[in-house]
């Protein structure tokens, strides 16, 4: 997990705003430019491709299987340790989601507010899941004498612990993945005006932050 800054602070720490000649009136243009380190995955890509795919569609999977036994019309699916950890798990699944989504979009080298929002989600929103999950069909089996049991109801409880595995196999196959960082010489090589006087907030401080790293 990564220590929370504004969108604004994490901006200034990843891009810079840099004169660079243009064909207009004032003779120049404002050009964002990402300056802060590059974020490789050390792993080769097509491996890293794969296990992209596996783990969205292995997310995918459990989203839908969720849906599914949430909805069966069974008493256990009224029962209050049942629906609330699974409410709460398919909002941190939602959340997983995107992250997910970023990660599977992400090129072989990414940027760093890529690699920590991929990071945030992937590390510990699949557990919690897995958890919740685990515990809401644990509770399904402990309700069953109560006038809950029924073949419905034991789908559901299979359901939430299918759920669970899938969960516990996401954080399991993103867990080992780690990453190497590259200097980023953008800056360096691109044509810009030196002489103009421009202000970019904290990016002498940054760049020497990041050399150091």
């Amino acid at each position: 997990m990564f220590k929370r800054k504004s969108l604004t602070e994490r901006w200034d720490d990843n891009y810079a705003g840099i004169p660079v000649p243009a064909n207009n009136r004032r003779g120049f243009k404002i050009k964002y430019v990402y300056y802060a380190p590059w974020y490789i995955w050390n792993l080769p890509e097509e491996e890293l491709k794969k296990k992209k795919q596996t783990i969205l569609l292995a997310s995918v999977c459990g989203f839908v299987l969720y849906l599914a036994f949430a909805f069966l019309h069974t008493p256990l699916n009224s029962k209050l340790f049942v629906v609330v950890p699974g409410i709460v798990a398919l909002c941190l699944h939602i959340l997983e989601l995107v992250g997910e989504i970023r990660f599977f979009t992400a090129g072989y080298r990414t940027t760093r507010m890529n690699y920590e929002d991929v990071e945030n989600a992937m590390r510990l929103w699949p557990r919690l899941r897995c958890y919740l999950l685990a515990f809401a069909s644990a509770a399904g089996v402990i309700y069953l004498p109560f006038k809950c049991f029924s073949l419905l109801s034991l789908l559901v409880i299979a359901g939430n612990a299918g759920c669970a595995a899938l969960a516990w196999f996401v954080h399991k196959t993103f867990a080992p993945l780690t990453t190497i960082t590259e200097k980023n010489t953008t800056l360096d090589t691109m044509e810009r005006l030196d002489t103009f006087e421009f202000n970019f907030p904290g990016l002498d401080k940054n760049r020497k932050k990041d050399e150091e790293e």
